[in-house]
């Protein structure tokens, strides 16, 4: 996990849409969810699913 694929997830949840995410970062969107798709191969993402609170 890096800080650019954190700041990534970050934007994405900010927008609540990976388009304008990607435009905002300036990135292809591609590449966006190539990295988002990167951290939710990590144990401890995909155990708990994004936007639930504890």
């Amino acid at each position: 996990m890096t800080l650019r694929q954190l700041s990534y997830l970050v934007r994405v949840i900010e927008t609540g849409s990976m388009t304008r995410a990607a435009e905002q970062l300036r990135v292809a969107q591609p590449a966006l969810g190539t990295q988002i798709r990167l951290l939710g191969a990590r144990p401890a993402i995909r155990e708990r699913k994004l936007g639930t609170h504890y």
